[in-house]
């Protein structure tokens, strides 16, 4: 009975001894926080010594190395690493500081780039009795996620990779906007400054592998003052470009079939001045499928006010646009007014058109009007809405026509003679970002109505109304008709 209560001791201390040790782990490792690293950047993930570090030639007499003599292998759980890393264990402190020393022992292996999963060191059965500390080192700019780190045996190693193998995984994005040179600001975006027109203003890759990539995104902090290019050039020599056009704020650019050889990008001012990116990336299709309406657009995009053009009889003006002011003049009648034209614009991901007045000295229209051929033979031509608005309004809101806000033609302001609107800001606005309507007092606007509503007025190209004797291209009930 002795020798079999001796037996039981023996095999519950072999137990004990080879029960794995998991390593308490940095403040910034572990509990799913992501650990960034710069290029060949080395972390120390556990320091198992005690006493100073020491350099190359002298003595460490004053060091206390850790024991891992029961253990077999040293093993990292880890996720979402975009980065080929270093992971391993040094074994004494001597060339640790200052330089490489011929004490210098290590163990390590390598974290594949764009992986998770677990991945073990065996340890140097001549060394394991004197570790030093336990470190991940990249081969250049990445992160990645340590979920745990032990020491083990063979066996607990093997339990732990059959229940979480090495596989594939990739981020949704990844950021190139840091391969470019222009000025680092504090907030991660980047400004060209004194940019020339069409300038290439590069960012090497050399030969990257984007294939798991369907497109690049380009999105700039502020909407572009003027077109910014962003070209992707490939090994093979040929390009591809998008562009972000000028009040806009990204543009999103499709990969080719040589996706898995790009040498270089670009982003290239249309006019020469500063511009600031604030992202530069390659993104998946079902990224994009989820984030391409707010990649593409704000909550609101306003209209220029300099872009509104007074209507004209002939070659008189029925209106005068201070643009500096905002100050919109009716000098023309029964419906003198001016318009934004648009052509055919998509404002597919907005709901609704604004203008906001600061003082109105009568009452008026907002309209917005849709180019006929663009969309569903149910759309009647130049099909639009129109609000009206009395003395006192404020917020003007039309709705936008949800079958027909794809191809949205025009908007104009509209008044009778001598009436007077101060303009604060016009825009497309999304449900949740428009302002409460405010239309003002009611006012006499039969004039405006009647106007509005018989047919056989004609346009210019630049959206102005003009009589019968304007030769030339004309839009008259949403068709183009050439007037000699």
């Amino acid at each position: 009975m002795k020798k079999f209560f001796t037996l039981i001791t023996m095999v519950l201390m072999a137990v004990s001894a080879n029960a794995k040790e998991v390593l308490p782990l940095p403040e910034d490792m572990g509990a799913d926080k992501r650990t960034q690293f710069g290029s060949w950047e080395w972390r120390d993930v556990a320091k198992l010594y005690s006493g100073a570090e020491i350099a190359a030639d002298a003595t460490d007499a004053g060091v206390v190395y850790y024991d891992a003599s029961a253990y077999e292998y040293l093993v990292i759980k880890y996720k979402e690493c975009s980065v080929k890393t270093n992971f391993g264990l040094q074994y004494n402190s001597k060339g640790t500081v200052g330089q490489w020393g011929a004490e210098l022992y290590q163990s390590q292996t390598e974290l594949a780039a764009n992986t998770s999963g677990v991945v073990g060191v065996a340890l140097d059965a001549d060394h394991k009795n004197k570790v030093y500390k336990v470190f991940l080192q990249t081969q250049g700019e990445g992160s990645l996620i340590v979920e745990e780190v032990y020491l083990g045996s063979k066996a607990e190693y093997e339990a732990d990779l059959a229940a979480n193998p090495v596989v594939a995984w990739y981020p949704e994005t990844v950021d190139f906007l840091g391969k470019f040179s222009g000025t680092k600001n504090d907030d991660g975006t980047v400004t060209f400054k004194n940019a020339s027109a069409w300038n290439w203003n590069g960012a090497w890759f050399g030969d990257y592998d984007a294939s798991y990539y369907s497109y690049a995104v380009v999105e700039l902090a502020e909407p572009a003052a003027f077109v910014v290019q962003l070209a992707i050039q490939h090994g093979s020599g040929d390009d591809i470009s998008t562009q972000v056009q000028a009040g806009q704020k990204a543009a999103i650019l499709e990969l080719s079939a040589n996706k898995n050889h790009i040498k270089q990008a670009a982003l290239q001012p249309g006019a020469a001045g500063d511009f600031t990116v604030k992202a530069v990336y390659f993104a998946t299709e079902e990224y994009i499928k989820k984030n391409r309406d707010n990649i593409l657009f704000d909550d609101t995009q306003n209209v220029a006010l300099s872009g509104l053009s007074p209507w004209k009889e002939g070659d008189v003006d029925r209106a005068t646009f201070d643009a500096a002011t905002g100050v919109l003049t009716i000098t023309g009648d029964p419906d003198g007014g001016a318009g934004w034209w648009q052509g055919s614009v998509d404002y597919s991901h907005f709901d609704n058109f604004v203008v906001e007045l600061a003082e109105t000295t009568a009452g008026g229209a907002v309209v917005v009007q849709y180019v006929a051929e663009a969309a569903a033979a149910t759309r009647q031509a130049n099909g639009q809405n129109k609000v009206e608005f009395g003395v006192g309004a404020t917020n003007i809101v039309v709705p936008l026509d949800a079958a027909n806000k794809n191809a949205v033609q025009q908007m104009w302001i509209q008044g009778n003679k001598d009436a007077s609107f101060t303009i604060k800001k016009a825009y497309f606005a999304v449900a949740s970002a428009t302002p409460e309507a405010n239309l003002g007092t009611s006012t006499d606007i039969s004039t405006i109505n009647a106007a509005m509503q018989h047919d056989g007025v004609r346009y210019n190209l630049a959206g102005q109304k003009v009589d019968v004797s304007y030769k030339g291209v004309v839009i008259e009930n949403g068709k183009k008709i050439l007037v000699k």
